[in-house]
């Protein structure tokens, strides 16, 4: 794959906030986050920007932001923060659809995050047409750098089953680790590990 040079990756902070946003909503329809709305979206990525345990990059060509990787060295951490901070916010965003079976059933994952201190890639996130062009490899050698630097041996990142990003990060060199049953999906558990 040829990677577009015009691609960079930057630090996400309190500044870009709203195009990591952008990214995630127009790119990824689907989980809690989504479900909730763009406002808690924007409180999720506050917390992962102040949050010293997490990090997040955008990915830009030119002035365009066309992708972004978050990552934390404790989940439910991060989890535990956004909640505790903005339940009246949760509340208000899930009390109208509660009766949505998609979005009940992602509050009840949340919500039952057993994961600690667990090195995790939360969010790979990019547009279908953005593939191929080196983008997601831009993001995952960034983050990797990251980890090292930060002392990490290994990370994991979860996929349902059957998502066609796990190609792409096995070519990466993640390795299979286990697999889990979330509300009758398949979870799929990768792992990168320094050599």
């Amino acid at each position: 794959m040829k990677v577009d040079k015009r691609v960079k990756s930057i630090p996400l902070t309190k500044e870009n906030i709203n195009g990591a946003v952008r990214v995630h909503f127009n790119n990824l329809q689907e989980g809690l986050i989504f479900e909730l709305g763009e406002a808690l979206a924007t409180h999720f990525y506050q917390e992962i920007v102040r949050d010293s345990d997490s990090w997040g990059y955008l990915a830009v060509v030119g002035h365009s932001e066309v992708g972004i990787v978050v990552c934390t060295l404790n989940v439910k951490k991060v989890s535990t923060l956004l909640y505790r901070k903005n339940l009246i916010q949760v509340v208000k965003g899930v009390l109208p659809r509660l009766l949505q079976p998609t979005l009940l059933k992602h509050i009840l994952e949340a919500l039952t995050i057993k994961k600690g201190g667990i090195p995790t890639l939360l969010f790979l996130v990019m547009g279908e047409n953005q593939r191929g062009k080196g983008i997601g490899s831009v993001l995952i050698d960034t983050i990797i750098k990251d980890f090292q630097l930060r002392g990490v041996r290994k990370f994991i990142v979860e996929l349902n089953e059957g998502n066609p990003a796990e190609e792409f990060y096995k070519k990466k060199g993640f390795t299979f680790k286990s697999c889990y049953k979330v509300f009758g999906k398949n979870r799929r558990v990768l792992e990168y590990e320094y050599q």
